[in-house]
């Protein structure tokens, strides 16, 4: 837990979104980039990728921090990420979750 309050995101090196929709944007490049390793390795022979490194599940944790506490910038938007969150498997069942719906649909309403 120390090691990834360190690094808080890795905002550091890495642009802090600014948008959900950026939120998003980035999960799915690290998707991306997990799949693009990984039939890489297979294609190399190797039967099991060594998947993302801890970094970037880090990085993960934060962003979800972020769809908790950036306002959705207009109606679609939340409602595009919802319908995103709805499909994703890393979000299903997460503690957090309960907190990132109240961030899409207004945080005036609690």
């Amino acid at each position: 837990m120390r090691r990834k309050n360190a690094h808080h995101g890795f905002t550091d090196v890495l642009p802090s979104p600014h948008t959900l929709s950026d939120v998003v944007r980035e999960f799915e490049y690290w998707k991306w980039l997990y799949w693009v390793r990984d039939a890489a390795g297979r294609e190399l022979g190797y039967q099991d990728s060594e998947g993302l490194s801890q970094e970037v599940y880090d990085r993960e944790d934060w962003l979800d921090t972020q769809l908790a506490t950036i306002c959705p910038i207009h109606q679609q938007e939340a409602i595009d990420v919802l319908k995103w969150l709805l499909r994703s498997d890393r979000h299903e069942g997460r503690d957090e979750m309960d907190v990132i719906l109240m961030n899409l649909i207004g945080k005036d309403y609690y």
